[in-house]
């Protein structure tokens, strides 16, 4: 078994710019195009269906991993532990705020995305929409 301790500065930034900000982008990507693609959709069938493709579209890198990678270099990677820099995270305010900030951001997100009735929002699907419903 391999057991690596840590990275050097240069190795940490040829990862995050090889593959965090790449993948990063591509998320927000997704989810700007996404949120689009939904919200046009008419029935609920196409809604599900649609958000399994985009689902799909998310996990392919695991797709293309198993279909791509040999053999081995996947038992090397298995094989390969990586030392926390922390035995446990501790009980603290901060892990706890991480939490709920990370959903108060998803749900300022629909907001600015949607909008509200005071607020149009980003979306280009529904043009005027105006928050009723009326009879047609």
């Amino acid at each position: 078994k391999f057991i690596v301790a840590s990275l050097t500065r240069g190795m940490k930034l040829a990862i995050t710019l090889m593959v965090i900000l790449p993948r990063l982008g591509i998320t927000l990507y997704l989810i700007w195009i996404g949120c689009r693609w939904l919200l046009a959709t008419t029935n609920f069938s196409e809604l599900i269906l649609n958000s399994v493709a985009l689902e799909f579209i998310l996990c392919l890198k695991d797709v293309l991993y198993l279909g791509m990678v040999p053999r081995r270099s996947m038992i090397d990677l298995n094989n390969m532990h990586i030392m926390p820099a922390q035995k446990s995270e501790p009980e603290s305010l901060q892990v706890l705020t991480g939490t709920v900030s990370c959903a108060f951001v998803a749900a300022v997100w629909v907001l600015v995305y949607m909008g509200c009735p005071w607020h149009n929002g980003l979306q280009q699907v529904l043009r005027d929409y105006q928050w009723d419903v009326h009879d047609a």
